[in-house]
């Protein structure tokens, strides 16, 4: 009763934000962009530690926990970005199916750090009393935003970055925002960091360390924020094709398979939400005539 829970706790609908994230053996990362709701566009990264690197190559961790670790880790960086999140829609894409079901049940029916990882993310969905996260497969090939950030480690010479400002201006050449305005870029604090490996190792803690947490970590910008969503990303991108140069797999040299995998991640987003949504049939119950009952 002192905390009574909303229907906009309940129900789903077309998402407020929309995060993009993919984890691979080097790194995770992603992108978050504007739904119903206005949000900087902002990418964000991290590196695995070499105990996260380690552990995956022992075959002690798997991708599919470095993914649900990815999903943490991006709600994490939405909260640092201090947007207003309760009682909003938001809306996580990976091409992971096993965090992806594991989100929808709230429950991981295998050995790992996946229930812990579950569980934190589900106490701080519920701290910032937001809507029910919507989270949705999205093919490969469709979520290159999210992997040129998770791989930018080392996975090809001409993705590696060793700096945020390196990061940001590649990041810029692949995926141009409408008026030449730049990505912002999220760095997450190192004791947030250790907070979710240590989840991932399946080291001890507690509800209430996932309550109260440390600084989550800072916005970097450069030459101002745009509020763009994955729409105005695509006729950006028909617009302003890029060179070969400046292209990535499965994009075309002429930019035009850029667009259309934005496009049909839109599509993917908006009829997975549609599948959510309850059936508007209409009721008569006022109508209907209680069963008579004897004593």
């Amino acid at each position: 009763m002192a905390e009574p829970t909303k229907a906009k706790e309940l129900m789903p609908a077309s998402p407020d934000y929309v995060g993009l994230v993919d984890a691979s053996g080097e790194g995770v990362g992603g992108v978050w962009l504007s739904g119903n709701k206005r949000i900087p566009a902002t990418v964000w990264r991290l590196e695995w530690p070499d105990e996260i690197k380690k552990a995956l190559k022992n075959a002690t961790l798997t991708i599919n926990d470095l993914e649900m670790a990815g999903n943490l880790l991006a709600w994490l960086v939405l909260e640092g970005m201090g947007v207003e999140i309760k009682h909003c829609h938001v809306a996580l894409l990976n091409d992971n199916k096993s965090a992806v079901s594991w989100i929808l049940s709230w429950a991981a029916h295998s050995k790992g750090p996946a229930g812990n990882l579950i569980m934190a993310l589900a106490l701080r969905q519920r701290m910032r009393r937001a809507s029910p996260l919507t989270p949705a497969h999205l093919a490969g090939e469709l979520n290159t935003m999210a992997d040129v950030a998770s791989r930018s480690f080392g996975y090809k010479s001409e993705w590696k970055c060793d700096s945020t400002d390196e990061f940001l201006t590649l990041f810029d050449r692949f995926f141009p925002l409408p008026n030449k305005t730049s990505w912002q870029y999220f760095q997450i604090s190192s004791r947030i960091v250790t907070r979710v490996t240590d989840a991932l190792q399946m080291r001890p803690s507690t509800m209430e360390e996932w309550k109260k947490l440390p600084k989550i970590g800072t916005s970097i910008s450069r030459t101002g924020a745009s509020f763009c969503n994955l729409g105005e990303l695509t006729r950006t991108w028909k617009a302003r094709p890029l060179s070969t140069e400046c292209t990535t797999p499965p994009a075309s040299p002429d930019g035009s398979d850029r667009a259309t995998w934005a496009e049909e991640s839109k599509f993917e987003l908006e009829q997975y939400v549609q599948r959510l949504l309850p059936l508007r049939r209409p009721s008569r119950w006022t109508e209907a005539k209680l069963p008579s009952t004897t004593t």
